[in-house]
């Protein structure tokens, strides 16, 4: 066995069958191995599971884990040189894990490697700005609002285009692969991460340990980004957001980076209630409304909310 892919699924019943199902025609037998950690889902995915795809190995944690917790438990029942962190929510279309250990292949100093993730309009998601994560930086691109602003910032910041293959200094987890003896040698996910900055973590300690990151544009999975925490409460992904990089700033910047994120994140929401607010009530006298500007809104408003210390994510069961 060469791979070992691991899925972390909570409630994701139908997404991980579809999930599932597009990787068997890739799959080679006696090379890639499947492993599902099952976050105490409550909709039957373990018996899913057991009836239509019993050569996939399931681990019950017995509680929802999170993220990381839960997929730091493949290193307990997996010895493969390489692991593949996926999301529920996508699907293949090739063998893009084949393509991705080929990079390792060529490139024995890269620890990391994602790869392109499309909407399943064909449409390319963005692979962020190529930065260590600050206070400052989340300020700043929260203040890009619109895309003429974001393609002069691309110029002039830290940006890698989506349709090239190249290094980079941060990936993502819905389909991230790694080199094994690296994950063993910086700690795999930090688990006071519950859900997201986990894998901008791991992006930042990989690089510290002297490893490069891959970015693979010529392979790409399909991502119904968001549809693996679609089933939490309506603010749980926005506050969990919050709260996750906000441990991110206090890990590598102490108490006063968590201070100034929150503050960041404060006059981040202001400006764009402002801006969203602004737009609506124009809309609202020409008889128009936007489902877009209207979801906007509840998610910066959950933002301030959070920065104020009125509203926390509350984990659900």
């Amino acid at each position: 066995m060469q791979l070992v892919i691991s899925i972390v699924s909570w409630n994701t019943r139908e997404l991980l069958q579809r999930c599932l199902s597009s990787l068997q025609p890739y799959c080679r037998p006696g090379h890639t191995r499947i492993v599902v950690i099952d976050n105490a889902s409550s909709d039957g995915t373990p018996d899913m599971i057991r009836r239509e795809f019993p050569e996939v190995t399931l681990i019950e944690s017995g509680g929802n884990l999170g993220f990381g917790k839960a997929h730091n438990l493949v290193a307990k029942h997996s010895t493969e040189p390489f692991v593949l962190f996926l999301n529920p929510d996508t699907e293949f279309v090739e063998n893009a894990h084949e393509r991705m250990l080929d990079v390792f292949t060529a490139h024995p100093e890269v620890g990391l490697v994602g790869c392109r993730m499309t909407n399943l309009d064909g449409s390319i998601q963005p692979l962020g700005w190529q930065w260590h994560t600050t206070p400052w930086t989340e300020l700043l691109s929260g203040l890009l609002v619109s895309r003429s602003s974001t393609r002069l910032a691309q110029r002039l910041l830290p940006y890698h285009d989506p349709l090239q293959n190249g290094f980079v200094k941060k990936l993502y987890g819905g389909c991230l692969m790694a080199r094994r003896e690296l994950l063993d040698k910086v700690g795999w996910f930090d688990e006071r991460f519950f859900m997201y900055g986990e894998d901008v973590d791991l992006s930042r300690r990989m690089e510290a340990a002297g490893a490069r990151l891959y970015y693979l544009s010529s392979t790409r999975v399909i991502h119904l980004c968001g549809g693996a925490s679609a089933k939490a409460p309506g603010r749980f992904a926005t506050l969990m957001q919050c709260e996750s990089i906000a441990k991110l700033m206090e890990k590598y910047y102490g108490r006063t980076g968590r201070i100034l994120y929150t503050l960041a994140i404060q006059l981040r929401a202001l400006f764009r209630l402002g801006i969203v607010g602004g737009a609506r009530l124009l809309l609202g006298l020409l008889g128009r409304q936007r489902r877009a500007l209207k979801d906007s809104w509840t998610k910066h408003v959950a933002m301030l909310k959070w920065s104020l210390g009125l509203d926390r994510p509350m984990i659900p069961r």
